[in-house]
């Protein structure tokens, strides 16, 4: 699951919830996130399930 967060450095202190959640199916194994600030692009990457040649 991802939490996505608005303004999350100008919230009052305490606790936040997030804006909105994404569920993602079908990762097994995120490796790496990554965002693009100039096209506003959220990557995942998947190293899928390791003892499965066909991932």
């Amino acid at each position: 699951m991802l939490a996505i967060f608005e303004d999350l450095l100008s919230q009052p202190e305490g606790w936040v919830l997030p804006g909105k959640t994404l569920t993602i199916y079908g990762i097994i194994r995120t490796y790496g996130i990554g965002y693009v600030l100039k096209q506003d692009i959220l990557l995942f990457t998947d190293v899928g399930e390791p003892a499965s040649d066909a991932d």
